[in-house]
Formats: structure tokens, C-alpha cells, sequence
């Protein structure tokens, strides 16, 4: 049976790697973009279940990404979790976000969030 998919959207590569990990732990096959700019046309192709977002990316704004995710008809439903430094929560969850995580954030509670919006 094939894994569900998750795109992880993360410019820092430690960061990225341990949301991989957190994803194939709950059953997802992770996959990472560093950048935002493509991030919508990724997401079209490659129909994941969840996306995990950081807000601050090399040329251009993940709530930029998030506005576009949530604007299109396609991936309007898409769950997007921000897992960024910013501390803006009311800002991702009032565009769309399903959940806001401020890092460094709690790997458990996040494992238990993904458990809960794309169950396996």
C-alpha cells in the first residue's frame, strides 16, 4: 500500500530532515522544498495530504505560499501546518493555517496533530 504523502516546505536543512522524520513517523512519505516559489505547483502535482510551512523562506513569504494554497480550488483543502520562528499564530491561522507552531516547537505535539488531521 503506498505511504501518504507530505510536503515540507523549510529552507534549513537540519530543520527540514527532522520534519521528515516526524512525518515518516506518523506513516507520511515526506518530501522537502527549501523555497516557496514552486510550492503550488508541487502541491497540484503531487497531491499531499498535509503540507508543513515555514514562514520565513530564501525569496519570498511562506504566508505568501499559504495565501496561494488556500486561494486555489485544488488545494484550497489541503491541511497546512506552520511550523515557523515567527510568532504570528493569529496572522497563518486567520489565512488558513489548520495549526501554528512556533520554533522551537514540541515534536510530540505536533506528531499528535498529524495523527488528528490525516489519520492513517
Amino acid at each position: 500500500m503506498p505511504r501518504r504523502h507530505a510536503l515540507a516546505v523549510e529552507d534549513d536543512s537540519k530543520v527540514a530532515d527532522l520534519l521528515v522524520e516526524c512525518l515518516q513517523a506518523e506513516g507520511f512519505r515526506g518530501s522537502t522544498v527549501g523555497y516557496g516559489q514552486k510550492v503550488l505547483e508541487m502541491a497540484l502535482q503531487d497531491r499531499p495530504e498535509v503540507i508543513v510551512l515555514d514562514i520565513v523562506l530564501p525569496g519570498g513569504s511562506g504566508l505568501e505560499v499559504l495565501q496561494q494554497l488556500k486561494g486555489h480550488p485544488a488545494t484550497h483543502d489541503i491541511p497546512v501546518v506552520v511550523v515557523s520562528g515567527m510568532d504570528v499564530p493569529e496572522k497563518s491561522l486567520a489565512m488558513g493555517a489548520a495549526a501554528h507552531f512556533t520554533k522551537p516547537f514540541d515534536i510530540a505535539s505536533l506528531r499528535k496533530f498529524l495523527r488528528q488531521i490525516a489519520p492513517g
